[in-house]
């Protein structure tokens, strides 16, 4: 058995580096008991072109990334060293985990305060369409005073309302609807949201939809945000 000289461990006569530091040696050449023989250190400053270098922590010389002392120095390293290793990944990973983090409740936050899309749709007034009707289409009283009745009680609400399509301008996302069948000429015009496909409907279907009372006028309500309600 051979003494590797700079951690003090016995090393096996044919071996050709220090199994605990990493100190290459050269075969057959001892210092524990050979009574002159010396050991010869390769590894400073990569004089064998070995493997990756690191620094010593005390004396900044460069030495193989794997040895438990320096060479220069003799001071324990290999702690430090997997220190100096694991420590930047591993604040890396609690970085990202920390900014995952910070952008989900960021985002919770956003989506639980944004309003919702259209509010009131989920809510429509429960009046049908006839019944609207008698108030402000085929009513006899004053102009002024349905058009304070319509601003304070019907205007930007919602309605869910079933009726037959009289015409159809599928570019325009325009709908005259009756809610009468077809004997009676349409009494809503509905302009649809965008994104609303309405390519496959026609004259004399029967449709449910939702939408939003804007004005009443020449005989007919006038609603805007239309969507398709399934049936």
């Amino acid at each position: 058995m051979n003494m590797c000289p700079y951690c003090g461990e016995d090393v096996p006569d044919d071996s050709s580096a220090c199994w605990k530091c990493g100190t290459e040696i050269q075969r057959g050449e001892g210092g524990g008991g050979g009574g002159g023989e010396t050991i010869e250190q390769r590894n400073v400053e990569g004089k064998t072109g070995g493997g990756p270098k690191v620094e010593c922590p005390f004396c900044q010389a460069q030495i193989p990334a794997r040895a438990m002392r320096c060479n220069e120095c003799g001071r324990p390293v290999q702690r430090v060293n997997v220190r100096a290793n694991w420590m930047p990944a591993a604040w890396g990973v609690f970085g990202l985990v920390l900014v995952g983090t910070l952008i989900g409740v960021i985002v919770s936050f956003v989506r639980a305060h944004q309003p919702a899309p259209d509010p009131g749709r989920d809510t429509p007034i429960t009046i049908k369409p006839h019944e609207l009707g008698r108030i402000y289409l085929r009513s006899g009283g004053p102009e002024q005073r349905r058009r304070e009745i319509w601003e304070s009680e019907h205007k930007g609400k919602f309605v869910a309302w079933e009726g037959v399509i009289v015409d159809i301008d599928p570019s325009a996302r325009i709908m005259g609807l009756a809610d009468d069948g077809l004997g009676g000429r349409a009494t809503a015009v509905v302009q649809f949201k965008p994104g609303q496909d309405l390519s496959g409907l026609k004259v004399e279907k029967t449709i449910r939809y939702s939408a939003r009372l804007e004005d009443f006028r020449d005989g007919q309500f006038h609603l805007s945000l239309g969507v398709l309600l399934e049936d």
